[in-house]
């Protein structure tokens, strides 16, 4: 996975409006990054991913899940979600990890 490319589209999601079109965009980039090869998705999650990255990721792991279909990164989504030091953040990432749950056939 290009963590590079990963960490450059959240940056720019960031700069948009909520309205922007644009970030429609952004998250269909996310999501098939993050979909293209599940053990380094996973070690990125695990392992390299900040909070504020993790935070801005969110809202596409629905759509990573669905893709995947992965239980083992459901599991470190939800376990790296635990170790959010924001507890607001936190909890607003449950919201979307729930939605990926979801996601599970």
């Amino acid at each position: 996975m290009d963590t590079n490319r990963l960490r450059e589209i959240i940056e720019y999601k960031k700069t948009l409006d909520i309205n922007d079109p644009a970030i429609m965009d952004c998250w269909k980039k996310e999501a098939e990054l993050l979909s293209e090869n599940v053990s380094e998705t996973i070690s990125f999650i695990d392992n390299e991913c900040t909070d504020d990255e993790f935070y801005w990721l969110c809202e596409v792991f629905d759509d990573v899940i669905s893709k995947t279909q992965s239980r083992e990164l459901l599991r470190i989504l939800i376990d790296r979600n635990s170790r959010v030091k924001d507890p607001e953040q936190r909890e607003s990432n449950m919201v979307d990890l729930n939605f990926a749950k979801d996601s599970l056939d």
